[in-house]
């Protein structure tokens, strides 16, 4: 059977062609923000080399999610375009499941400690200290040397429905949060256990991972990205152990970011209203003249839970600005003076204490003067010049 996978989750637009577990062509692509330009022409690609037409095929696997909510609306999109029209069936897998099967299959697996569970986390980073991650473990014996995944895979019978069982569904969570689940539930579960973690956050968090689970695991780098071959692998598992085919829908483990900022706004300003302050606070939404509300400020409180080089910090420091603020922001946000730091850990009342006793804006010219949008279009003026000659 001829099989077409697709993946658009992540930054890596990718398109194999697979027949049954054998690949024959594959196409992953680091296209970041493009996957709607670049998909149709991979997939028109990639048939082409396999010398085949859509016609020809006789599966096709998408990736669910978790991920990027645009490239996975791309890529079922697609899908279900080709399946409606063509009557083909689909499988949809999701993006964690994809990154275990391999090192499930792998010979990185076969040191194992006898009697002990071999399980792996796939863990992705989505950013702020959060995560995505799910839980398998691999039941078989370790297969022979020959294969078709990195030479670890049994031609004969690589694909046994009890071979993966998924012990933790894919879950969004915080870091902390994740790495208690995991340790609670492999303390008591098993007597002992191999833990191997795969995907970006593995990399990302390493060093945390480490602290809960100091024996761990962690697959080659090469592992740590999403592969549409393995993905086609793990579809035709789930193709071959009767998964509904019919319809595919998104893994969405998170809410977008614009709804959770609306939810976010809108619990804010119950509590304004529950306190009777709706006179004393404003909330002003989106603005194209921060230079005037900036003017019309006299100190500015910037708590923040996750921040790198805040540019309204900048912009509101140009302005004069005192500035209260946490001091999980970067330091080199800084280029005034006029930057109180404290921390988010501190009493509501030490907050209080800093704006009663914040004194009248000044600017020093000198210390903002490169940010000038008229010096610094100058400054690129005559870089362009000079390269120009």
């Amino acid at each position: 059977m001829k099989i077409l996978s697709i993946d658009t989750s992540s930054k890596i637009c990718g398109v194999s062609v697979l027949d049954n577990e054998n690949l024959i062509c594959n196409l992953d692509t680091v296209t970041e923000n493009s996957h709607s330009v670049s998909l149709m022409p991979m997939i028109s690609s990639s048939l082409k080399k396999a010398n085949l037409e859509l016609k020809d095929i006789g599966l096709i696997v998408c990736d669910v999610g978790p991920g990027s909510f645009t490239g996975i609306r791309i890529g079922i999109a697609t899908v279900k375009g080709f399946c409606d029209s063509l009557n083909i069936p689909c499988i949809g897998i999701s993006s964690l499941e994809a990154l275990a099967y391999p090192i499930l299959y792998s010979e990185f697996n076969k040191n194992i400690i006898d009697n002990s569970a071999n399980l792996v986390c796939s863990i992705l980073d989505c950013k702020n200290e959060n995560c995505y991650f799910a839980l398998y473990q691999r039941n078989s014996e370790l297969i022979d040397n020959n294969s078709q995944i990195s030479k670890n895979i049994n031609d004969n019978n690589i694909l046994d429905k009890n071979d993966l069982t998924t012990l933790i569904e894919p879950k969004a969570e915080s870091l902390e949060a994740t790495l208690a689940i995991l340790d609670s539930y492999c303390q008591d579960n098993f007597d002992t256990f191999t833990l191997t973690f795969v995907g970006d956050g593995s990399v990302n968090f390493k060093e945390k991972i480490l602290v809960s689970f100091p024996d761990a695991k962690f697959a080659d780098t090469s592992y740590n990205e999403l592969n549409s071959y393995y993905l086609g692998l793990a579809g035709l598992l789930a193709y071959n152990n009767g998964c509904e085919t019919e319809n595919i829908l998104p893994l969405y483990l998170k809410k977008p970011l614009a709804q959770r900022q609306l939810e976010e706004k809108e619990k804010i300003e119950k509590l304004v209203n529950s306190e009777h302050l709706e006179s004393k606070i404003k909330f002003l939404g989106l603005r194209q003249d921060t230079d005037s509300i900036y003017s019309a400020m006299d100190y500015m409180i910037f708590p923040s839970l996750y921040e790198g080089i805040s540019i309204a910090l900048i912009e509101a420091q140009i302005s004069g600005l005192k500035i209260l603020a946490s001091d999980t922001i970067d330091k080199n946000t800084d280029i005034s003076g006029n930057i109180e730091w404290i921390s988010l850990n501190e009493l509501p009342s030490e907050w209080c204490k800093h704006i009663i006793n914040v004194k009248d804006r000044e600017i020093d010219k000198e210390k903002v003067v490169d940010y000038d949008i008229e010096r610094t279009t100058k400054k690129l003026q005559d870089i362009y010049i000079k390269l120009g000659e």
